[in-house]
């Protein structure tokens, strides 16, 4: 019987999602291990998980012995959707999963960091002040929010926090704010781990967050009228997570 390798071409955060995926499947697999094809600008999803023996951008190096799981949801979620409305993006890889024989697992994002990537962590994260984090520009995609409603979190939270903006754009020049441009992605991920709160318009950290327990309040500020995270996150329990859908609730939840 061959082995099982899977494929998740994009994105960072379908990545993430994919990483309870890898476990299952390495289970299954006779040797316990998992070969992953992914691009390289994603590949750090999969970084320091024990059951992944290898992880690679280029399909022509799947092995003799390996037969292909492609699992990437935006190739496959539009079918399933299309069948059942309020299908959520991340059962996409347990679908396929599904489809491919093999039986659920617990979906919930893997993250390990290594021993560096907690130290730095530490770091960081070693102040009076409680932490807070927001994730992504204010103008991604799926986010309602505008400049004025992230100054609004900023300026709420000024006094009594430090403040990490994990966007590669437009930090705020402001005290209180931590520009995090000198970390990783992963290192990044980590410091969630220390934070009390996460403000997010959506992208791979919001993802990532979720391997953390507790982990941060998350508060999302970004239309889910596509996707449906909301309803299946609150189904999962995995966590604190509120969706804020205007300016008005915004408000209200920093009062």
């Amino acid at each position: 019987m061959k082995r099982t390798a899977i494929k998740c071409r994009m994105s960072f955060g379908d990545c993430m999602f994919t990483t309870a995926l890898t476990r299952a499947v390495a289970k299954r697999n006779r040797d316990g291990k998992v070969s992953v094809f992914t691009d390289t600008k994603y590949s750090d999803a999969f970084y320091n998980l024990p059951w992944v023996s290898r992880i690679t951008c280029d399909d022509r190096h799947l092995a003799a012995d390996e037969q292909m799981l492609d699992v990437t949801p935006t190739d496959h979620f539009w079918h399933y959707n299309s069948t059942r409305p309020g299908f959520c993006l991340f059962d996409t890889q347990l679908e396929r999963a599904r489809d491919a024989g093999i039986p659920a697992y617990d979906q919930r994002p893997i993250f390990r960091p290594t021993e560096q990537e907690r130290l730095v962590a530490q770091q960081f994260a070693h102040d009076d002040r409680p932490l807070v984090a927001i994730e992504s520009a204010y103008f991604s995609g799926q986010s309602w929010s505008t400049v004025a409603d992230m100054m609004a979190v900023v300026e709420h939270y000024a006094p009594t926090h430090r403040i990490a903006w994990l966007s590669n754009q437009d930090c705020p020049r402001h005290s209180a704010v931590d520009n995090c441009l000198r970390f990783s992605r992963r290192e990044l991920i980590q410091i969630l781990s220390h934070c009390e709160m996460l403000y997010t318009t959506g992208s791979g950290f919001f993802c990532a967050s979720l391997a953390h327990s507790p982990g941060p309040r998350t508060i999302c500020l970004w239309r889910d009228d596509t996707y449906h995270y909301e309803a299946r996150l609150h189904q999962l329990g995995w966590r604190s997570i509120e969706w804020v859908h205007d300016r008005a609730e915004l408000e209200h939840t920093l009062r």
